[in-house]
């Protein structure tokens, strides 16, 4: 109701234009329009909280170019966190009888291999800034095995484990 009344995500209209979301979301994914939306709906409340995300944003601000270049990066990422949702859902589902138009089976490869390459492309954009940052939260979520898991030897393996070009190809996966 709250959320409502201020208008936060919607106006009165029922329309996002002219609410504070559609004055503060800037993102480039749609991975941060969610976690813009949940920070709106959820913020923080403690002092230390909200100084550490202020010193972030501030650094952010101080490396414009830095900022721009990840961000075009970022814009060439799959969903990552929403095909990892569907992938979970798929393995929880099994077929019973129904007819299928479509090689579900190749869908899912597909979403896979998405998988496994925004992983190996998000190491690299990590991988690939220049300058350390200085705040806890960016230097947090930018190493890797601390904010950031080390998938890096699961990557590999996936690497050896099969042919990719073939499994887009045919839609299923030989092991080698």
């Amino acid at each position: 109701q709250t959320l409502q009344n201020l208008e936060i995500l919607m106006t009165d209209q029922g329309t996002r234009e002219g609410s504070l979301l559609s004055h503060v979301d800037r993102t480039h994914t749609a991975f941060g329009r969610r976690l813009i939306k949940e920070w709106l709906m959820r913020p923080l409340v403690r002092l230390d909280d909200i100084n550490e995300r202020l010193v972030a944003v501030e650094e952010l601000m101080s490396r414009p170019d830095n900022v721009r270049e990840i961000s075009s990066k970022l814009k060439k990422l799959p969903d990552l966190e929403r095909l990892l949702v569907r992938i979970h859902a798929n393995s929880l589902t099994t077929d019973k009888g129904a007819v299928m138009y479509e090689n579900v089976n190749a869908k899912k490869v597909q979403q896979f291999l998405k998988i496994l390459k925004g992983y190996r492309e998000s190491l690299r954009l990590i991988e690939a800034i220049d300058e350390p940052f200085e705040s806890s939260i960016l230097k947090k979520i930018t190493t890797i095995g601390e904010g950031l898991p080390d998938i890096r030897k699961d990557l590999d393996f996936f690497d050896k484990a099969f042919n990719k070009s073939e499994a887009e190809d045919k839609g299923f996966i030989i092991p080698n």
